[in-house]
């Protein structure tokens, strides 16, 4: 005849591995759920810091459309803008028919993003001025 065991007979003896394990799943949970709250937190924030050097970077570009669309050939190869949210260097370097703009975009988080554009430019039936062609 097998013994039994005391700790299966024994009704006081059962309920402390019970409640253990009910323990363990309860904190596995609860910290499962801490964490994945600190990422999505994390991640939000560098969402919006990611939207906020995109719309620094067009408020940059169609600035400088606006300024130095008739005068592209004036000798600048570098520009700074300060906005509310961000500061925005561009360099500009040129060639035979482009324009390349590298914008250095930093934000008041410190996140730092930077983009390359290049422009075409394409001359007028006149050829005395040329157009721009994004």
């Amino acid at each position: 005849m097998k013994k039994k065991s005391y700790f299966f007979q024994n009704e006081q003896g059962f309920t402390l591995p019970l409640v253990l394990m009910l323990t363990a799943i309860t904190l596995l949970y609860v910290s499962t759920n801490l964490i994945k709250y600190h990422h999505d937190s994390k991640m939000t924030a560098n969402l919006i810091e990611q939207i906020t050097a995109q719309s620094l970077f067009e408020l940059s570009y169609r600035k400088y459309k606006s300024e130095q669309y008739s005068q592209y050939n004036n000798g600048v190869e570098k520009i700074n803008y300060t906005f509310p949210n961000g500061i925005v260097t561009i360099e500009i370097s040129q060639s035979v028919d482009y324009i390349h703009l590298t914008f250095i975009i930093q934000t008041n988080g410190g996140y730092l993003y930077e983009v390359t554009k290049s422009l075409i430019m394409h001359p007028n039936e006149d050829f005395s001025s040329y157009t721009w062609r994004i």
